[in-house]
């Protein structure tokens, strides 16, 4: 999602809405270089006030949307228009192959960040 993005200067935390008030969030420098591992979190106001310290914080993804709503500062940017998309990954993967970065998924186990959780509709 990052990739999509043409920046000089600033922070890029991409955002997935992970239901409730939480989301799937990961930073990144304007060189796309990421600065802080993928986690699930709850928004709350002062939640990135390390970043926004720095200057221009843009929030993109499905996450933007309920972000918006509770992160009130100026150097915020939100874009709720940037998805993640197949596209972005050939030229990343394709650095990856160049520089002979190989990975095994032979014994590949998915890394879910947050429990499932069954939840009964209210009636």
């Amino acid at each position: 999602m990052v990739s999509q993005l043409t920046l000089k200067e600033g922070i890029v935390i991409p955002v997935l809405d992970a239901r409730r008030m939480e989301v799937y969030s990961a930073v990144f420098n304007a060189d796309y270089k990421q600065i802080r591992e993928t986690r699930v979190e709850e928004v709350q106001p002062n939640m990135y006030d390390e970043f926004i310290q720095q200057g221009r914080v843009y929030i993109i993804g499905s996450g933007a949307i309920k972000s918006r709503e509770i992160l009130k500062h100026p150097n915020f940017v939100f874009d709720e228009s940037v998805v993640p998309s197949a596209k972005e990954m050939c030229s990343l993967s394709f650095k990856e192959f160049k520089s002979k970065n190989f990975i095994n998924t032979a014994y590949f186990e998915p890394d879910y960040l947050k429990d499932f959780v069954i939840q009964q509709k209210k009636k």
